[in-house]
């Protein structure tokens, strides 16, 4: 089943345009409108016997959408590469005065070609699989691109009918493709093409049908825009960026992904629940291969492993959790979070979900693609398109499930199963839980029923744009919780959503999480001892933001909200220094870090805190986190940490400062004892002097 919501392509405009009108115009998003809006939905329908269901008629189908029957306007049965039939085609108006159905097309088939993480044997079976599908579908309305996804996403052609550069660019991602060096390693021995490739030049084949050159760039610059710790799921981001571009085109648009199991982190659940609800709602069919062929060992040794890791993890956090007295969020839910993502580990299980919420379905366990592939096929060139007139849309996030029923004994109906009813935001992706935040940030009264705060900490100036940290963190004593059925774990649900926004309102950046959660009932009091805090690198140009920041207690029903003003400066020539952060703790280093995270260092990664009460007496301390940029040509820098109580010094610090990284940051913590110190507000000032140059930043807090 597909789905074209609010965006129906009129007369002609399915047509393959010119070159050079397409050049002229920018790539339009689908604008979804209140009200009634067309709905395009297409079928396969197959007898018991696997074969093709072709005589259909109006009256053999319901289309329901959250189990209310609709209103059908329009119904056709399509056979061949666009091939519209006549004696099929059927028009249906109910009700006085209604409105001509809308008129549909030939279209165009766009299919991606995606592959992915594959071994020898697996780029031997995508390779056999591909070249016949290609082989068999490859008509004057047919348009194939191919990409590669590994550690990063590639588009290595863009949307031709060539047959000759469409098998040259499948050999080549395949490994088949010779090297100038007489070896066949190609794109699959390097891994994917060298950062910054572009794909190849257009030839004739494109100059001749639509100029998809926006699109593909467009697909190849999608994951810039997404959270830079949501990389572990490059694959589920990499196939997204397809299905949004693809939502921009007309026609039946198909992905074959060829893969060895998609792998699907339970933090990314509703991000890939997102990207398939933006399929649906884009006309995008997801056909799923595992390329590893006849499979012998399970794919449930994976879920095994996660369940035994997170009874180990669970006994082991509760333990560290005891001794250090942190009750921080995320340390006592390690064991959570495994236990769930062992629901997720069956990798082709995967696949099968993502092929059949699309109207697709999985080939795996064979060797022989031939058969399989020709009823892709099939389902390539004969279907069922059905539009209904739908309900008025509300954008409150929900989900819109769609079935259709077919009036015949023994059938199965291959079709989607829905949409999240999502607003859009350009240049950005929207989840189902972000809607209801969004809304609270649209009232004219910001509600403040939550304590929470958020920031951007400032960091180095590069390349014309400043380095910075969005953090997000709030204090979990106000959380509710609800017991469940058996009265012996309760559920805590929080969703929180940031965003900074230009001067034109345009969202520059983005960090969300939602997080429904079950605790055993004797660890919600330490749970509610700790803080939810959550950070995000970026870069901003000089100018001046806004930072819009909403939470929700879902169990409680209470809501949070705040605006605040953001200024990015153009930076300066003076001994420069970062904002000043709290730490909260600090977590192990990396294997692999993130270079582009300030929080970053060598020591480990910084977890900071927003809390600016603290508690004072003995034992007491506040750790501040700050970064020194000195200029090589000026003596050593000396950094002090002060406190101050109304401008009058009463404590300071001189932290060493390490020597400079390559990239010329010298990362430091400062500590400073709260003993004997009476209640009160103070200013906690960061100093760097380099010869008789210097900087300073500042923060307020509050001893008890």
């Amino acid at each position: 089943m597909r789905i074209i919501l609010a965006l129906l392509f009129a007369a002609g405009s399915c047509a393959v345009p010119t070159t050079a009108s397409a050049a002229s115009q920018e790539p339009q998003a689908p604008v979804f409108r209140s009200g009634a809006n067309e709905v395009l939905v297409d079928i396969v329908v197959r007898d018991k016997r696997g074969k093709l269901v072709r005589d259909l008629k109006p009256g053999d189908v319901t289309v329901l959408e959250n189990g209310v029957p609709q209103q059908v306007t329009s119904f056709r049965e399509v056979r061949g590469a666009g091939t519209l039939r006549p004696d099929r085609e059927a028009t249906v108006q109910t009700g006085k005065g209604a409105e001509p159905a809308v008129q549909l097309q030939r279209q165009i088939r766009l299919v991606s070609l995606v592959f992915h993480g594959l071994d020898t044997d697996g780029r031997r079976n995508a390779r056999n699989a591909a070249l016949e599908f290609v082989n068999s579908d490859l008509g004057p309305n047919v348009y194939y691109a191919v990409f590669f996804i590994s550690r990063v996403f590639r588009p290595v052609i863009g949307y031709t009918n060539d047959r000759a550069r469409i098998r040259k660019a499948i050999d080549l991602v395949t490994g088949w493709q010779k090297a100038d060096t007489g070896n066949s390693a190609g794109i699959a021995a390097d891994r994917g093409p060298r950062d910054g490739a572009p794909p190849e030049a257009p030839g004739n084949a494109e100059l001749r049908g639509p100029n998809f050159g926006a699109s593909i760039s467009a697909m190849a610059n999608f994951n810039a825009h997404m959270d830079l710790n949501m990389f572990g799921a490059i694959d589920i981001f990499g196939l997204w960026g397809i299905v949004s571009e693809l939502a921009k085109l007309p026609g039946r648009k198909t992905v074959l992904y060829f893969s060895e199991g998609l792998g699907l982190p339970f933090d990314y659940r509703q991000h890939y629940l997102s990207m398939i609800s933006a399929a649906n709602r884009a006309n995008v069919t997801f056909y799923t291969i595992d390329a590893r062929g006849l499979v012998t060992s399970s794919d449930m040794t994976a879920v095994r492993q996660s369940i035994h890791a997170a009874v180990n993890t669970t006994q082991d956090v509760t333990t560290r959790a005891a001794v250090e007295g942190s009750g921080m969020y995320g340390q006592g839910e390690m064991g959570f979070d495994k236990a769930m993502q062992s629901i997720y580990n069956n990798t082709q299980q995967n696949l099968f979900d993502l092929s059949e919420k699309t109207g697709g379905f999985l080939i795996a366990n064979t060797n022989n693609f031939t058969q399989p592939m020709r009823q892709l096929s099939e389902d390539f060139n004969t279907y069922y398109e059905i539009t209904y007139r739908a309900p008025e849309m509300n954008y409150d996030g929900r989900f819109r499930a769609i079935s259709v029923k077919v009036e015949r004994p023994g059938v199965k109906v291959q079709s989607r199963d829905g949409y999240f009813a999502l607003p859009v935001m350009e240049g950005q992706a929207v989840f189902p839980f972000e809607v209801p935040l969004l809304h609270a940030l649209g009232r004219p009264t910001l509600a403040r029923e939550l304590k929470y705060q958020a920031r951007v900490a400032q960091f180095r100036n590069s390349a014309g744009e400043r380095q910075a940290v969005l953090v997000f963190d709030m204090p979990l004593d106000q959380i509710s919780f609800m017991k469940d059925e058996s009265g012996t774990k309760a559920r805590s649900y929080i969703s929180f959503l940031a965003l900074v926004k230009d001067e034109r309102g345009k969202v520059a950046a983005k960090l969300s999480r939602d997080l429904p959660l079950d605790h055993p009932l004797d660890r919600v009091s330490q749970f509610k001892q700790g803080r939810s805090i959550f950070t995000r690198p970026l870069k901003l140009a000089p100018g001046r933001y806004t930072l819009e920041s909403a939470v929700s207690d879902n169990v409680g029903g209470k809501t949070g909200a705040k605006r605040s003003v953001l200024v990015v400066g153009a930076g300066d020539e003076e001994a420069r220094i970062s904002d000043v952060l709290l730490v909260r703790r600090m977590d192990p280093a990396s294997a692999e870090p993130d270079l582009s995270d300030p929080l970053q260092t060598v020591a480990g990664k910084i977890v900071p805190t927003l809390e600016d009460h603290f508690t004072g007496g003995s034992g007491g301390q506040l750790a501040a986190f700050l970064t020194v940029y000195p200029k090589p040509d000026l003596p050593k820098p000396v950094v002090y940490l002060d406190l101050l109580r109304d401008g009058k010094l009463v404590r300071r610090a001189e932290p060493p400062v390490p020597p400079p990284g390559a990239d010329g940051a010298a990362a430091l913590i400062g500590r400073i004892s709260l003993a004997s110190l009476p209640p009160g507000s103070y200013e906690l000032r960061a100093a760097v002097v380099q010869g008789d140059q210097g900087a300073r930043r500042s923060l307020s807090v509050t001893i008890d």
